[in-house]
């Protein structure tokens, strides 16, 4: 802390959540801990804004530490708000200090509800979105970047028939999201295209690619042996233990030349036990992750922020993730200064 000026810490959801405050440590927690001043922010596209405002201050615990509230993506003349501003003020004695305009700025979503439809269609890339996915935010690389992608569930599944790309996310269930794709054909339609396909697997994905997993302390499922797609020659096993740490990664030189590094973070139960594959990058001079052929897997995240790796895996020219960030981030910094 002695190192910035400020420091934000930002919630998640509603800071109401009155049938979980015993356990909601991700909005008025971390103020009720240091006493430090809050700011409620609103949305007014998904509408009631007033209301949201009022009733979230009147419910939340420790409301005293909200100082401020902002109403964030308006659309139209913000005079329009005035004679509600006046009033809300008058009900909960804080200040409305911004009303943020909508603004098309690509930013990482909040939650996975930022991610139910993609931006941008483009049907060469599909991600599979089975019931447990998670770590939506590998996926940023292809918002800010204007690459675009399908989600695929059991209700569009011949869209893999005509994709170059396939995906496989993270799970929080590996066993049921594999159960999922057995049940509705997406399993047997992975198999049969994995000779044409380029398809890639992050962390649970990744496991699923492989032959088994083995889980006999029952830490996902109550299944002691999983068997998977058998696209890849690798068996995990799950320990109780998380895995969890930011990581720097070096690209293996055989498959994609140039010394390529790079930077991500790893947080999984399940560990690689056998993998009789080529490795697809290094960590701290150890093998990580597999290839074969146009198959590719890692337990890395937020990988396909590495520009080189991203041109190589969808055969494309895409710019520079890092870059594009920061400059959607200080064009949305200049936006809430200036209002």
């Amino acid at each position: 802390s002695g190192e910035y000026d400020i420091i934000i810490s930002e919630g998640a959801g509603s800071a109401a959540e009155i049938n979980m405050q015993d356990r909601d440590f991700a909005n008025s927690y971390v103020s009720s801990m240091y006493g430090t001043p809050a700011i409620l922010i609103s949305d007014i596209e998904r509408g009631g804004v007033f209301a949201s405002l009022y009733g979230t201050v009147k419910l939340m615990p420790d409301s005293n530490l909200v100082k401020y509230l902002v109403i964030n993506r308006m659309r139209g003349d913000s005079e329009m708000l005035s004679p509600g501003i006046l009033k809300l003020e008058e009900l909960t004695g804080k200040k409305v200090i911004g009303v943020i305009p909508y603004s098309g700025i690509s930013l990482p979503g909040e939650d996975s509800l930022n991610y139910n439809k993609p931006a941008i269609q483009n049907h060469r890339i599909c991600i599979i979105k089975y019931p447990h996915m998670e770590v939506y935010s590998d996926f940023d690389p292809f918002y800010l970047l204007n690459i675009g992608f399908t989600f695929v569930d059991k209700d569009n599944i011949d869209a893999l028939d005509r994709c170059d790309v396939i995906i496989l996310p993270g799970s929080k269930l590996v066993g049921e999201d594999l159960h999922y794709m057995e049940k509705y054909g997406i399993a047997s339609k992975l198999i049969a295209l994995q000779a044409t396909k380029t398809i890639i697997g992050i962390c649970g994905g990744y496991q699923m690619l492989g032959k088994r997993v083995i889980d006999n302390d029952n830490v996902e499922s109550a299944e002691k042996e999983i068997k998977c797609l058998e696209i890849l020659d690798i068996e995990t096993e799950f320990k109780n233990k998380k895995i969890t740490g930011a990581v720097n990664y070096t690209l293996n030189d055989k498959i994609f030349p140039g010394g390529i590094h790079g930077e991500g973070y790893e947080i999984h139960y399940g560990s690689i036990m056998r993998n009789r594959e080529l490795p697809m990058a290094y960590i701290d001079g150890k093998p990580e992750g597999s290839v074969h052929g146009n198959i590719y897997g890692t337990n890395i995240h937020g990988i396909f922020e590495n520009r080189a790796l991203l041109n190589r895996l969808l055969n494309i020219e895409c710019g520079d993730y890092r870059k594009t960030l920061i400059k959607n981030i200080d064009a949305t910094s200049k936006l809430f200064t200036g209002n």
